[in-house]
């Protein structure tokens, strides 16, 4: 037999949209630490956004704004849950799954984001020898 379908009509659990909201967090840590570290060794952040916010206010404002989308994302997630759970129509059936899939899109980006800063740095590690 074939796998059974999902009903439309499932939202994520409050576990799981909680396990993907830390899996967030700990993607834009790895991001700004890698940044950080490739920073020090001489590397430029490539992102204009995130250049103009060290630029502004420091490593210490790419921080606070990284970590404010995180709780943003956390939030949405919850007010969205919550309005799939009182009415179930396909609004909020929509709401949930983009930020669902937002979520997931932004880990992923994130993770790679990392690893490409890993990379940066293997590559300013060898040019200042």
């Amino acid at each position: 037999m074939g796998a059974v379908a999902k009903p439309l009509t499932a939202t994520p659990s409050a576990r799981r949209v909680g396990f993907w909201i830390g899996l967030l967090a700990l993607a834009q840590v790895a991001d700004l630490l890698t940044t950080q570290i490739d920073m020090q060794r001489g590397g430029m952040e490539a992102n204009a956004v995130a250049a103009a916010l060290i630029q502004t206010g420091g490593i210490g404002l790419l921080w606070f704004v990284k970590l404010a989308l995180v709780g943003a994302m956390a939030g949405a997630a919850v007010l969205a849950r919550g309005y799939w759970l009182r009415s179930a129509d396909g609004r909020a059936r929509m709401a949930q799954a983009v930020i669902w899939r937002c979520t997931q899109c932004s880990v992923l980006l994130l993770v790679l984001t990392a690893a490409n800063n890993v990379q940066v740095l293997s590559q300013l590690t060898i040019s200042n020898r």
